[in-house]
């Protein structure tokens, strides 16, 4: 992670590539931000659309532009019933972009997938994957996660500075050079990672213990055991289908539930639900088990499946997925990276750094396992379709409330040592 430092900022911006050089794709998007958001506008945007000159604009704010006084916003775009923004033209794009310019457009159309993030007293830029365009600048360039201080440009930052736990911001550090030592295999370094916050403990607030757990992870490191320990760690394939299986349906109930209400399905919930679908085919799941909890989870717990989840990953690495991430190196450490900056270890859900690490590890699962049925299905890997895999789960990731406390849920209620079952998805 390169730091390079600029002294004449008032405010530390820190800024990584990957947002400095952000495009959006237009038209060439895949999803698309303008549909089934809820869209808050500000006073001024609200104010200068409802005050415009230009017919088109006058016309739509009239009928769509609407006060919310039950939210954080001065008002809100009224949605079509198939889910669009009225806003947009036949092309799909954004009418008030196109006529008045970026400025007129609210804060959150000119912010996504943009997001401000305090971290004590500066700011740290990010853009959320959910948007393809964003997937892509940080999964494919080999130097997205290098950050540098920029100047303060534009309107002042609304981020309120935060008081840290003096704890994050070392062992954060050493989360990014643990992940930066290129000549240890990833998942060897993502035990190590795993085993320092397991040695943290639950009470961060013991500094002592927190260094004395990093001492201990450093040395590891250093005495070449790390690849023991890493040998050592229990086979439960079992877990791992179980553990997807149970975000599988999750996100199954949730996306019925949607569309159930809403009365449309978004772009990026049809290519979710593509990604579910290629995955239940694989693995030749009963059609019933969707709609019947108690149905599936019979299948959770059944060996069949279990020996079809297994065949499915062996079939698709060696098909497909290693060869591809050989020709991508930079592409899972970059992701990682990324998740240690953007995530800020859960502190805003009042996660642990080990709880963080049950979900770091169960986003990576379930990637791969959406990835290597997708695959196996159009019997190809391509740049398209990962960051089509990378993007829809992580708007379903972004929007799901409930992700975290259902993890933590089926990994405390599980019939074996839950930590065996956390690192076993490492294997």
């Amino acid at each position: 992670m390169n730091l390079e430092s600029n002294m004449n900022t008032e405010m530390p911006i820190i800024e990584p590539k990957y947002v400095t050089e952000f495009q959006c794709w237009g038209e060439r998007c895949p999803s698309n931000c303008c549909h089934s958001w809820d869209i808050g506008v500000d006073e001024k945007s609200f104010k200068t659309l409802k005050r415009s000159t230009a017919p088109a604009i006058s016309s739509l704010a009239s009928r769509y532009l609407k006060r919310d006084k039950k939210s954080a916003h001065y008002g809100k775009i009224k949605l079509l019933d198939n889910g669009n923004c009225p806003m947009l033209d036949k092309q799909g794009l954004c009418q008030i972009h196109s006529k008045l310019g970026h400025h007129a457009l609210s804060t959150t159309c000119q912010s996504y997938p943009r997001v401000n993030k305090p971290f004590a007293q500066r700011v740290e830029q990010s853009l959320s994957l959910s948007c393809p365009a964003a997937a892509s600048a940080v999964l494919f360039d080999p130097q997205a996660m290098q950050l540098k201080v920029a100047s303060q440009t534009g309107p002042k930052q609304k981020v309120t500075p935060n008081t840290l736990p003096v704890w994050v911001a070392p062992i954060r550090d050493l989360c990014f050079d643990i992940l930066l030592q290129e000549q240890i295999p990833l998942p060897q370094r993502l035990l190590a990672i795993g085993l320092l916050f397991k040695r943290m403990g639950n009470d961060v607030s013991d500094i002592a213990k927190v260094e004395q757990a990093s001492k201990e992870i450093v040395s590891l490191i250093q005495s070449n055991k790390l690849e023991g320990a890493y040998e050592s760690l229990p086979r439960l394939t079992e877990v791992k289908w179980q553990a997807f299986a149970v975000q599988l349906h999750h996100n199954l109930r949730r996306s019925q539930k949607s569309e159930k209400e809403q009365g449309f399905v978004a772009p990026a919930d049809k290519r979710f639900n593509g990604l579910l679908d290629a995955a239940f085919s694989q693995l030749s799941l009963p059609a019933h088990a969707i709609d019947n909890y108690d149905a599936f989870s019979k299948t959770m717990e059944n060996q069949q499946y279990v020996d079809a989840f297994e065949a499915m990953l062996s079939q698709s690495k060696e098909a497909h997925l290693t060869g591809y991430f050989e020709q991508h190196p930079q592409l899972l450490l970059n992701y990682l990276l990324y998740c240690l900056y953007h995530d800020q270890f859960l502190l805003h859900h009042q996660k642990t750094p080990f709880q963080y690490f049950k979900v770091l590890l169960t986003d990576m699962l379930v990637v791969e396992v959406l990835l290597s049925a997708k695959a196996l299905e159009e019997r190809k890997i391509d740049d398209d379709m990962v960051v089509e895999v990378f993007s829809a789960y992580s708007k379903r990731r972004l929007h799901s409330s409930t992700f975290v406390d259902t993890l933590e849920k089926y990994f405390n209620h599980t019939s074996r040592d839950s930590d065996a079952a956390i690192f076993a998805l490492l294997t």
